[in-house]
């Protein structure tokens, strides 16, 4: 069983499991990053997903002891990602699967890391939901330069207040798109206000990641 619990600040989500789980979802991230010709850097940031998850089922992230009145449940292990980080590998993982063959094994695990992504969506942000949603589905991750994307917006998520993160994810995960420099040129002054300017995001590149304090 795959599950998710919210995290302090608006940070991003604790993916949980049990270790069968766990090692279902590592297996099948290594395989799609070996063999999916789409994912050119076998070592970027595709593979940071199977880093994470590797932690988790090393207890080296978190541990979730079950309720006491269910006991036989066993433990279930944690690791902390940040909303931009797996919104995009989410995204790396669907899509790259499209490119090679694949089985039902493959489709579970990235149909289940889903669920628990939206339904993480709808209880941290109930009301934007719906928009992140569909911003997060519009993401091509591998899109020309989208590596420096996700250092830039995961650095800047990172230094945002908790406020910040739960009024402006669905905006920067609008950042993310590869037409967002043309669509800000074609926006209007008022909504451009809301936005953040292209430019913008290359003094966030190469920064060292702050604590986002989950």
């Amino acid at each position: 069983m795959l599950t998710h619990a919210p995290l302090k600040n608006y940070a991003g989500l604790l993916l949980c499991g049990d270790k069968r789980t766990l090692e279902a979802l590592h297996e099948v991230i290594h395989d799609v990053n070996t063999r999916s010709p789409v994912v050119s850097d076998k070592e970027g940031v595709f593979l940071g997903l199977a880093y994470d998850v590797r932690k988790a089922l090393e207890g080296q992230r978190r541990i979730i002891k079950p309720p006491t009145h269910e006991k036989e449940v066993g433990p279930s292990f944690g690791v902390e990602i940040l909303w931009p980080v797996i919104l995009f590998q989410s995204r790396m993982l669907r899509i790259a699967l499209g490119f090679m063959p694949n089985g039902s094994r493959h489709q579970a695990m990235t149909y289940l890391l889903e669920h628990v992504i939206e339904q993480a969506l709808d209880e941290q942000f109930p009301e934007q939901s719906p928009a992140i949603k569909a911003a997060w589905r519009d993401l091509d991750p591998f899109a020309q330069d989208m590596d420096a994307v996700i250092d830039s917006r995961g650095a800047l998520f990172s230094a945002w207040t908790k406020t910040k993160r739960q009024a402006g994810l669905k905006m920067l995960i609008d950042t993310m798109s590869s037409r967002y420099a043309m669509h800000y040129e074609w926006m209007d002054a008022r909504t451009r206000a809301r936005y953040i300017d292209p430019q913008e995001f290359v003094q966030w590149l190469d920064r060292e990641w702050v604590d986002p304090k989950w």
